[in-house]
């Protein structure tokens, strides 16, 4: 027991002499203590004795060593690995955009957007979502089903109402998944969350999948009238995996400059 109180008074008598002599407390133990009388007022007490040159080679090596093997080290040397990976990919040409549109990306933004005026009555617009992954299109596969889900909004220059139809591709097929109405293309574009969330209060008619036959061949011809068939599937799957892999690439960036900063 009374060892243990020496040895407990010893390590406060340091630390504060540490504190003293401006050392971190910390780092304190790493510091040769030598105990004697001090001049010129003659109390004792511990003074920190400077290490030798060996003893200062020794720690910056051992603070080096212990930052490489740091969880951040790692994970930055992972980050320039996969930066390194995704430099010597050499498919990195955009998809041909299909004639007559326009077409935009905002860095950081998880969906992209293609816009035209259709025979000079309609403006059509179509917004696509990065890569979608879901187990459930294939459950028995090791590999996740894949889709793209898209929207064509299709707004009536004359009138100003629009009718949005949310669309998915899987497996190269365009599918239809419902189609709402709206008052205004604000309502339909405003990617604001209030925006959004009234959008998905909207009703959105019927489960297709239970609809008459008539119904599914006249919303596909009007459709195919307007070219959002399977190519333009094809070009929305294909535009989305280009679009995701420039925010994947721009997301390591942001990721090492973080970690190294």
């Amino acid at each position: 027991m009374l060892r243990r109180a020496v040895a407990a008074a010893t390590q406060r008598s340091r630390a504060v002499c540490a504190a003293a002599a401006g050392i971190d407390v910390a780092a304190a133990s790493a510091v040769r203590w030598n105990y004697g009388f001090s001049t010129p007022s003659g109390t004792a007490g511990w003074s920190a004795v400077p290490p030798t040159s060996d003893e200062a080679r020794q720690l910056d090596a051992d603070a080096v060593a212990n930052d490489a093997t740091s969880g951040t080290a790692a994970l930055v040397r992972c980050v320039e690995k996969e930066m390194d990976d995704e430099e010597l990919r050499i498919d990195k040409e955009a998809p041909d955009l299909p004639s007559g549109w326009d077409i935009t990306h905002e860095e950081g933004a998880s969906y992209w957007t293609m816009t035209r005026v259709w025979e000079g009555k309609e403006r059509h617009t179509v917004r696509g979502q990065l890569t979608v992954r879901d187990v459930a299109l294939d459950p028995e596969c090791d590999i996740r089903g894949e889709h793209f889900p898209f929207r064509f909004i299709v707004e009536n220059l004359f009138t100003g109402t629009v009718m949005d139809f949310a669309l998915d591709v899987v497996e190269g097929e365009c599918i239809v998944d419902n189609i709402r109405t709206f008052d205004s293309a604000e309502q339909a574009l405003n990617e604001s969350y209030v925006a959004a969330y009234e959008r998905e209060k909207a009703y959105p008619g019927p489960s297709l999948d239970e609809s008459e036959e008539e119904v599914l061949d006249g919303i596909q011809a009007y459709l195919a009238e307007r070219q959002v068939d399977d190519q333009m599937a094809e070009f929305v799957g294909q535009y989305s995996v280009w679009v995701e892999q420039l925010e994947y690439e721009r997301w390591l960036r942001e990721l090492k400059s973080f970690l190294t900063a």
